[in-house]
């Protein structure tokens, strides 16, 4: 029966193999990260100020015509979607900038 060897309190620990990490690339990582305030951010910006214009756009786009109340309801939903996950991202910004700032004023060194 074989024992896995002791490890010394100083020897770093290998936490997965060079092929297995599970983890994305960090490319990725910071691509998502900007398309996650890219894409709401594009949708408040390019909505047309007017139902009829949005009417329009999904007509020309979809052939489907959408009547004045159903594109102003789908004008104000995406732009409350839109608001909604642009201020979940602020406050997740946020959070981490507070938390980033407590532990390096935990960690430092006071006289």
């Amino acid at each position: 029966m074989q024992t896995a060897p002791a490890e010394n309190a100083s020897s770093p620990r290998i936490a997965s193999h060079a092929g297995c990490d599970s983890r994305s690339p960090k490319w990725f990582r910071r691509a998502t990260r900007w398309a996650s305030w890219i894409g709401p951010g594009a949708v408040l910006a390019l909505m047309p100020k007017y139902p009829a214009c949005l009417a329009a756009y999904v007509m020309f786009g979809t052939g489907v015509g959408l009547s004045m109340s159903a594109a102003a309801n789908l004008s104000l939903g995406a732009l409350a979607l839109s608001g909604a996950v642009l201020g979940a991202l602020a406050i997740r910004v946020a959070a981490r900038f507070i938390t980033m700032r407590t532990r390096r004023d935990q960690c430092s060194i006071t006289p």
